[in-house]
C-alpha cells in the first residue's frame, strides 16, 4: 500500500511537469500567462474541470483496486496546491521552508523564460533539461516588496 501511494505522489510530479510545460504553456497559454503576470490569479483549469476528471478517474482505480496510487497521486496534487499558493505569498511564515524552490519557480515567472516548470520539484527539469539554475538573480518586485513587507510585519 504504502509503495503504491509514494508511485502516486511520483506520478503526480511527472503529471504537474506535464501539465504545466505543454497544457498550461501550450494549449492554454494566453489563460496561464495571466497568472504569470499576476501571480494571484488564475492558474489555467477551472476547479471544476478537475472536480471531474477527479471524480471520473476515481473509477477505474477503484476497480483495480489502486486506490492506495490514486491516494498517492491526488496527495501529490493537493501538495501541489498549497506549495504553489505559498511560493506566492513570501510574506507567510512558511515560506522560508521552500524559499528555494520558490526562487526556481521565481525565475520561471520572469519574461521570456520557458524553464523551470517543475513547481514542486525540479527533478523532470532535470531530467527534460529544461531546468536553469536561478544563481542570484535578484528577486521580482513583487517578491521584494511582499517580502519586504513581511519582515517589517514580523518584526513588529
Amino acid at each position: 500500500m504504502l509503495w503504491q501511494m509514494v508511485s502516486g505522489a511520483f506520478a503526480w510530479s511527472f503529471t504537474e511537469y506535464c501539465l504545466h510545460r505543454f497544457l498550461f504553456h501550450q494549449r492554454f497559454r494566453l489563460d496561464h500567462w495571466a497568472h504569470h503576470v499576476d501571480t494571484k490569479a488564475h492558474i489555467g483549469i477551472s476547479g471544476v474541470y478537475v472536480g471531474v476528471a477527479s471524480a471520473i478517474a476515481l473509477v477505474p482505480f477503484y476497480w483495480l483496486n489502486l486506490l492506495s496510487l490514486y491516494s498517492g497521486f491526488m496527495l501529490g496534487y493537493f501538495f501541489y496546491l498549497m506549495v504553489h499558493f505559498i511560493m506566492h505569498r513570501p510574506q507567510l511564515r512558511i515560506f522560508r521552508l521552500i524559499e528555494r524552490l520558490a526562487r526556481n519557480h521565481e525565475m520561471h515567472h520572469q519574461k521570456g523564460i520557458e524553464k523551470n516548470l517543475g513547481v514542486t520539484s525540479p527533478l523532470w527539469d532535470f531530467v527534460f533539461h529544461t531546468y536553469v539554475s536561478p544563481g542570484k538573480i535578484p528577486l521580482m518586485h513583487q517578491y521584494r516588496a511582499k517580502s519586504a513587507q513581511g519582515s517589517e510585519q514580523t518584526s513588529r
